[in-house]
């Protein structure tokens, strides 16, 4: 999700909402902020982040393999878009 708040307000909603761990990426002025938010029964290595995407392997015992997970913020600025893509 977008935050547009600090890392310390985002924690302590996350922890309100019972979510164990979390990865965030702070956003810059009043624009952005990225949260990914999970409990303990899963396992989230990050490959990638940015103020636009996290790229993520989750394993859990449910899963039979890793799965590789995208989370994407679209820029609202048409051109900047292109960059994103190009990441993905």
């Amino acid at each position: 999700m977008e935050t547009k708040i600090s890392s310390v307000r985002v924690r302590r909603i996350r922890g309100r909402c019972r979510f164990s761990k979390d990865l965030y990426v702070e956003p810059e002025g009043l624009a952005g902020g990225l949260a990914l938010w999970w409990g303990d029964n899963i396992s989230v290595t990050i490959l990638c982040k940015s103020k636009n995407v996290i790229h993520v392997v989750l394993e859990s015992a449910s899963l039979k393999v890793p799965v590789f997970a995208s989370f994407v913020y679209r820029p609202p600025k048409e051109g900047e878009r292109r960059r994103v893509w190009d990441t993905l």
